[in-house]
């Protein structure tokens, strides 16, 4: 049972948007390549997962943001709870 969401926002301090939009992509790919469902929206992406999943996968990222040489401002926010959380799918299939 999946407990906890991350909303994950990546901004890299670079006003070449080629630039901005490879990390974006890159880090997408990494969300991807974790198996856990995620939802690609306009601001951030938010991700289901356990907390240990989302923390190693929080960290993956991080060590691919930290070689890039520009500043990178990172932002996560979790939700936890203990019984539960309502899956991604669901939520949007209620709207």
């Amino acid at each position: 049972m999946k407990n906890t969401t991350l909303s994950l926002k990546i901004l890299r301090i670079n006003h070449d948007k080629d630039i901005v939009f490879k990390m974006v992509d890159d880090v997408i790919d990494i969300i991807k390549n974790s198996n856990l469902n995620y939802l690609v929206g306009p601001s951030e992406t938010t991700i289901d997962g356990n907390i240990d999943e989302l923390m190693n996968l929080l960290s993956s990222i991080m060590n691919f943001v930290k070689e890039s040489s520009d500043p990178v401002f990172i932002s996560s926010q979790f939700y936890y709870q203990k019984r539960g959380i309502t899956p991604l799918e669901e939520k949007i299939k209620n709207k």
